[in-house]
């Protein structure tokens, strides 16, 4: 790939170029030399510690006197450079960006530009609901000598999380060009295959070696062809590659140099590095292999499957999809190598979005839980963590398999006998722990959230770094004496209860959350077994309101007598109301999708009002112990004003309507990005926010249209004066990306 940038940049006119190294930084300079053979001039600028794209970029300031141009090693692309430095100079800019559409833009940099190309916002590696355009970063920078000067010398520095944003911010000129031509970031094994096969394919100009000896199929010098072999088109052969009678080679297959193919292979949309031996009817279907490795007779690699360099695979034996066999690892005859599955079924992130959430069985049980533990500690470092689960005994099986996979790191586990994901947070920060997770069961479906050391839900970044060290299964492993602990830890639990407001819960009746730890907050509560014995306890007046909590001990439910129920935004402003009068503060975190009606109590308490993304972990960023994510604090909170006092009921009669609707409307996951910036582009308001999805304001309400991360549908709610107001808004803008996808779905690609 580096060999392609580098005719890249040979063929725009640029020969003196500068490599940043850091792993297996001699292996580069050893093969790539002074680039005299390829018509360059090479400078090698040494990393021996991780300091980012721009920190890394920083070590070779000196050497970059004039305008320079930072381009990546590990793309594919034939992007026209030098009308990226023309764009560049005729803006007079101090940064352009390179700029593609791709359809589903997570895993990438976003970027905002106005009609003029001058970039007005970035967001890396979003979440759907930060998806505000469908162009993206693509790493190709021109920059002018005094940005790279802005970078801190010797420190990790990204360009796109760290450098442009603190450009922008301070006024730099930045601005974004969308490139003409193909590009492909290889950072997984499917888009290695996928770039190998776009080459093969002709949809990017890059140079194909070897002699076309049949239609689209390409042969080195050397190679050597036995009658009966077959191949089906784009096929691409190295030097002195031998390929055996019967063997058969599919579309898109590339086969490096010195290969060996025996008799009756099967290869199909495969790629083998160099000097790699494939056994008598070995089947190879959507693999790579590295060089030097070993499949013997009877091998069958699946689909998406990685083979490491010197690795030797024994006859019979089968690599699953997505598995991975080290480099020199052998694998015995016979044997299964089989993946730990790391995407969602309909591919993307195992992250929802709360946590992991896997049917228990087959698909997920102590194993993949134990191998969860490891992947944290690997994450988070060697250190204490803190468990709880639900009381069923699946729910204690999966925590205690978690327990394993942390403890065979060499980490120690406390485990709270009871407890909710507030609680485990809570004991998180109080104990200075590493890290921490909440394993739930409910109705076959297995619930685990894991929290870092600031007791937060993992950022975006740090589930892909989880997800990644799962796929390798790097999982570090103690030695026999510094094997972690585990104990029981009753103290922490007692912590939580005595950072709640004081109540005794006399007034109350609850039911729901987890019976022991509702026993230990409302010592005097009438406890309920579920939702209509707590409505008989409201009927013969065992309390003056009712509590229902969820599972999670998040959320909750109000009844007063009468059968009138709260929940949802109503229950927040309720909550909130009490809140304010009872431990009154300045300023005030709400997601924004909630109502208006919420914002309009803090305001009332003179309160600053500031709206977060709708993700738990924003939320308790802004503040911690947040009632929307902690339903025992919210119902310590009304149960203290109760018992001082204040009257539930009267507080419930005070609140303002809520009117809110909402509709799923569904969006082919590739047109998401489309639509989301022509909602932007073209909004049916003067006024837009752009917090998560596309919130826009109108005369008698409010509409925020959020990408649904799980599904390809975006959800739109909508808040009115009335009922009737908010159904008309939701529509409108129901209708509206639907006339959005349609033209997306019309339109040329791009």
């Amino acid at each position: 790939m580096m060999e392609h940038i580098i005719d890249l940049l040979r063929t725009h006119g640029i020969r003196d170029i500068v490599v940043t190294l850091c792993a297996k930084g001699d292996l580069i300079e050893q093969h790539f030399g002074d680039g005299k053979r390829l018509g360059v001039t090479l400078t090698y600028v040494r990393e021996y510690s991780p300091l980012g794209t721009a920190g890394s970029v920083r070590q070779a300031a000196s050497l970059l006197e004039d305008t320079f141009l930072v381009i990546s090693g590990d793309v594919l692309t034939d992007i026209d450079l030098g009308e990226v430095i023309d764009f560049h100079h005729k803006r007079n800019a101090q940064v352009t960006l390179a700029l593609t559409r791709v359809k589903n833009p997570l895993e990438y940099g976003v970027v905002l530009t106005d009609s003029r190309g001058k970039v007005k916002m970035f967001y890396e590696k979003p979440g759907w609901g930060e998806v505000f355009s469908d162009l993206i970063n693509t790493g190709i920078y021109v920059l002018e000598p005094v940005a790279i000067r802005a970078v801190p010398p010797g420190v990790q520095y990204d360009f796109s999380k760290d450098l442009f944003p603190r450009l922008l911010s301070e006024g730099a000129d930045i601005f974004g060009i969308r490139s003409k031509g193909y590009w492909c970031d290889i950072g997984t094994v499917s888009q290695y295959r996928q770039a190998n096969a776009d080459a093969l394919a002709r949809r990017v100009k890059l140079h194909i070696p070897g002699e076309e000896i049949a239609p689209g199929v390409f042969a080195g010098e050397g190679t050597a062809i036995y009658r009966g072999a077959s191949f089906e088109p784009p096929v691409c052969l190295g030097k002195h590659v031998v390929v055996k009678q019967s063997a058969r080679l599919r579309s898109h297959c590339v086969i490096g140099d010195g290969c060996v193919l025996n008799e009756e292979a099967r290869l199909e949309d495969s790629v083998l590095w160099a000097g790699v031996s494939v056994g008598s009817s070995a089947r190879l279907s959507g693999a790579v292999v590295c060089s030097g490795a070993r499949l013997a007779d009877e091998v069958v690699v699946h689909e998406g499957a990685a083979v490491g360099e010197g690795a030797s695979l024994g006859a019979g034996s089968t690599v699953r999809s997505d598995a991975r066999v080290w480099s020199g690892e052998n694998i015995e005859e016979r044997s299964v190598v089989g993946p730990f599955a790391v995407a969602s079924p309909g591919g993307g992130s195992m992250f929802r979005s709360r946590g992991i959430r896997v049917r228990y069985g087959q698909a997920a049980g102590p194993e993949q839980f134990c191998s969860y533990g490891g992947a944290l500690c690997a994450l988070l470092g060697t250190g204490s963590y803190i468990l709880a689960s639900g009381q069923s005994r699946i729910s204690r099986l999966l925590c205690q398999a978690v327990s394993l996979g942390i403890q065979s790191c060499g980490s120690d586990v406390c485990t709270l006998p009871v407890g909710t994901p507030a609680v485990v947070r809570h004991a998180i920060r109080a104990t200075q722990a590493r890290g921490g997770a909440y394993v739930l069961e409910e109705d076959d479906l297995c619930f685990v959230e894991f929290y870092d050391g600031a007791g937060l839900p993992l950022s975006r970044d740090q589930e892909r770094k989880f997800e990644n060290v799962l796929s390798r299964m790097e999982l570090p492993r103690a030695a026999r004496d510094q094997v972690g602990e585990s104990r029981l830890e009753d103290d922490l639990v007692l912590g939580y209860i005595m950072s709640l407001p004081r109540c005794t819960g006399r007034s109350v009746a609850v039911a729901g959350g987890i019976k022991e730890l509702s026993r230990l907050v409302f010592p005097s509560a009438t406890l309920a077994e579920g939702e209509e014995e707590l409505k008989q306890a409201l009927q013969e007046g065992k309390a003056s309101f009712g509590l229902l909590l969820d599972s999670l001990g998040e959320s909750i439910k109000i009844y007063l007598p009468g059968q009138t129920m709260l929940s949802g935004q109503q229950v927040a402003s309720l909550v909130l109301s009490v809140l304010l009068r009872v431990d009154p503060r300045k300023e005030v975190y709400l997601p924004v999708n909630m109502s208006q009606s919420v914002e309009n109590v803090a305001l009332a308490h003179g309160c600053k009002v500031t709206r977060t993304r709708t993700q738990a972990r924003p939320v308790l960023e802004a503040e911690f112990d947040h009632f929307l994510y902690d339903g025992y604090r919210a119902a310590a909170y009304l149960a203290m004003f109760s018992e001082s006092g204040g009257n539930i009921k009267d507080m419930v009669s005070s609140l303002s309507p809520v009117y809110i609707s909402v509709k799923s409307v569904t969006c082919p996951l590739e047109v998401k990005a489309n639509v989301m910036s022509g909602l932007i582009q073209s909004s049916l308001s003067n006024r837009v926010v752009l917090i998560e999805g596309v919130k826009a304001f109108h005369d008698q309400g409010w509409v925020l249209v959020l990408p649904d991360a799980e599904r390809p549908a975006c959800a739109v709610y909508a808040e009115g004066v009335s009922m009737e107001v908010a159904d008309d808004l939701t529509a409108m803008y129901a209708k509206r990306i639907q006339e959005l996808i349609g033209r997306s779905t019309t339109s040329p690609a791009n």
